[in-house]
């Protein structure tokens, strides 16, 4: 029991290092949805009617009128391109918490940025990205697609997916 105890120590040591730069990440995204999500959906004629950005528990960021169809979005902003979708399945392997692609919601947006410009942006589904994982799943596992990671809220598995996969089958929109 003594080993286990000291793994968890340093475990807890390195996950607090690694919960700083996963916190600046999260400031990151906030940050992000007020300087260019919030007008991004005005330039678009899409009204927000109601923001969830900073609270922990709300399942997507944003309720917008889009063409007159109520859709719930996750924004996602990374600091880099990295030319692939990242698809997280399970948030904690330890505590059995289900990643952001099981809660409810209809879009995402994946925005990408090279020394704060935008490098891209993408419109997934997120009921399509749902199917096209229990479609593919296999076949990501078996190409090493599926990835695990102590980084952030605990052990993560998440899913790599090619955006030209995700293209091809319609599940994602490139808008930028």
């Amino acid at each position: 029991m003594q080993g286990r105890q000291e793994k968890i120590g340093q475990r807890g040591e390195i996950n607090s290092m690694e919960n700083k730069e996963f916190n600046d990440n999260l400031i990151y995204e906030q940050q992000k949805h007020i300087d260019f999500f919030l007008p991004f959906y005005k330039e678009k004629g899409w009204r927000v009617m109601q923001d969830n950005v900073g609270r922990d528990s709300a399942p997507w960021d944003v309720k917008l009128e889009i063409d007159g169809q109520i859709k719930t979005v996750d924004e996602k902003a990374l600091r880099k391109e990295y030319g692939t979708f990242i698809a997280e399945i399970l948030q904690d392997i330890v505590t059995g918490h289900l990643g952001w692609i099981y809660k409810p919601k209809d879009l995402y947006l994946y925005s990408s940025w090279s020394n704060d410009k935008l490098s891209s942006l993408y419109q997934v589904n997120a009921p399509l990205l749902n199917e096209f994982l229990g479609v593919n799943w296999k076949k990501l596992f078996n190409e090493g697609k599926i990835k695990v990671s102590e980084r952030g809220w605990g052990i993560t598995v998440f899913a790599v997916i090619e955006w030209q996969d995700l293209l091809y089958t319609k599940v994602a929109e490139k808008l930028t």
